[in-house]
């Protein structure tokens, strides 16, 4: 599969793992690291901050799971403290064998006005 360069770095791989479920991250692109301020790499969403967050992710994963098909989301996600941003975000099953979903791309763009999250990671002017 190719994929466009630009988008790469909106791209997140999550893997399908133990029981009681969780989801950790396999690739998270640079994009991520730039938007949100973390790298989540190797990381299982269950240890996010704030739990609202890690939980709602949970959420679209296994409804993504449940559908067995691409889901679209729009979603109110924090940057820090009071600032909060709305992106909008497609999440794509894959399976190994045809049947079980054991990892989940993700790609997320930004919706609307993000100057103030911009703002926040590269400082005053």
């Amino acid at each position: 599969m190719d994929l466009p360069l630009p988008l790469i770095p909106h791209l997140v791989v999550i893997d399908v793992v133990g029981s009681p479920m969780d989801f950790r991250c396999r690739f998270w692109g640079t994009w991520h690291v730039q938007f949100h301020g973390y790298d989540q790499t190797n990381k299982l969403v269950s240890e996010l901050d704030p739990p609202p967050y890690s939980e709602l992710l949970s959420q679209q994963y296994k409804h993504t799971i449940e559908m067995r098909e691409p889901q679209l989301f729009v979603q109110r996600i924090p940057v820090k403290r009071d600032l909060w941003a709305i992106t909008e975000l497609s999440r794509f099953p894959l399976s190994n064998d045809g049947e079980t979903v054991n990892n989940i791309l993700s790609a997320e763009l930004p919706f609307g006005d993000t100057s103030e999250v911009h703002e926040y990671f590269s400082g005053p002017d």
